[in-house]
This record gives C-alpha cells, structure tokens and sequence, in this order.
C-alpha cells in the first residue's frame, strides 16, 4: 500500500513528459510550410456626380521554424470623396509564439495603430502570455491566447512626447478557422486590450473562397471598440471590404 503513492505520482510523470514531448509539427520534417501567407487588395473609384476613392490593402506572413512561430499582419485603409481624405488608417501586429506541446505555447505579441481620424496620433502595445490552441482538426482551429501587457498612446496634436499616455493591460485573443470546404475557410478574430483607462475591442469577421488557383475573394467585416475617444469622436467603427486575396 506504501508503494501506491510514489507509483501513481511516477506514472502521472510520465504522462505529463510523454505529452510534453508529443510530436510539434515542424516545417524542418515536412509538416508545414516554412513560410506562408497572403496578400489582399481592394480598390473603388467613383467620378461623376460624386467622386470617391477607397483603397484597403493588407498582408499576412507566417514563419515557422522548429517550435517557433512567428505571424506578422499589415493593413491600411485610405479614402478620399470629392478631394477629402475622410479615412486613413494603419495598423500592424506581430505574434511570436513558442511551442511546448503540440497545442500549447507561450507567446509574445505587439502591435501599432496610426489612424488620422480616431483623435489619436498613434496607440502602440506589447503583451506576453500564454496561448493554447483549443481545437486542432484537420478543417478547424481555435486559438486562445491570455497575458499581461503595455500599452502607450498620445493624443493627436500634443506635440509634446510627456504627454503620452501609458497603462498596464490584459489581452485576451481568439481566433477560430473553419475550412468548410477544399475551397473556402471562415475566420472570426477577436481581440480586448482591457485597461483602467480604456478598453479597446476588435473583432474581425471574414470568408474567402476560391476563384482560381491561389487566388480567393474575401469579403470582410471588422469592428473596433475604444471605450474612452476624444470628445467628437464616436466609440465604434466599421469597416465592410471586398477584396482579392492571393495567397503563398
């Protein structure tokens, strides 16, 4: 009876190094692609009784190598009717994320906002945490990630840098996939940066298909929530894209 103990804590050790050491997909052994990744463009332009220009490009790169992972996102946004900039954004993230176990991992995260017309002249942040992937079949993944962060903005116009406004948050990210068919996936982003000042939300909503080869058309619908804007601003924006999406 005295062996009992020692036994089953032995045994559950051993579990918890098998599982440690279960096989991470690995770009080295052919599992994955090395590098992966995608480039979308939409473009509109009116003339007539009302001209309107409206651009939105955006890129996504994934790296991997042994049990790291590394994804960098771009997009931009920029429209103009009759000869007036009315939006005009940039934004970008980068996600790096060491493997442990085939659906666990610990990950670092930054991002940067430039966006002409939020009232802000730019809003930055770094996180770290922990990440697990709650789902892992062949058509679908969900990744769920939880950490600490930092995060520093400054008000448009303040052309003084002491001015910058800076505060601890905690970020909580979610992505889910859904390849539904050979031909088509669904992906539902959604992000919260949650601090004592302000609190900024982001869901992005998308589903591409397939035209030809690698080309896919995407139709997009993202919506980001900041719960304290300058006086003359509104809390929520929406942006709804179509766009053609190359991926590599």
């Amino acid at each position: 009876m005295k062996l009992q103990f020692p036994m089953a804590a032995t045994l559950l050790l051993a579990l918890a190094i098998n599982t440690a050491q279960a096989k991470i997909p690995s770009a080295e052994d052919g599992d994955l692609k090395r590098w992966e990744g995608g480039v979308e463009l939409g473009y509109t332009d009116t003339t007539g009784n009302t001209e309107d220009t409206s651009l939105k490009t955006a890129a996504d790169v994934t790296f991997r190598t042994g049990q790291w992972r590394n994804v960098f996102h771009v997009d931009t946004l920029y429209n103009e009717t009759e000869g007036d900039s009315t939006a005009e954004k940039y934004y970008a993230t980068n996600r790096l994320g060491w493997l442990f176990t085939r659906r666990d991992y610990i990950w670092q995260s930054l991002s940067y906002e430039n966006d002409h017309f939020n009232g802000f002249d730019y809003t930055a942040s770094a996180a770290i945490g922990y990440g697990r992937n709650l789902l892992d079949y062949e058509s679908m993944d969900w990744l769920l990630e939880v950490g600490p962060g930092y995060r520093k903005s400054k008000l448009d116009g303040d052309e003084n840098s002491g001015d910058d406004e800076g505060e601890m948050i905690f970020r909580i990210f979610s992505q889910y996939q859904w390849r539904f068919t050979e031909t088509s996936m669904f992906d539902q982003e959604l992000s919260s940066e949650i601090g004592d000042n302000e609190t900024i939300s982001r869901s992005v909503s998308s589903l591409s298909v397939q035209i030809i080869g690698s080309l896919l058309m995407k139709l997009s619908y993202e919506i980001k929530h900041s719960s304290d804007v300058p006086d003359d601003k509104e809390k929520k924006d929406t942006i709804t894209a179509v766009t053609l999406l190359y991926k590599f």
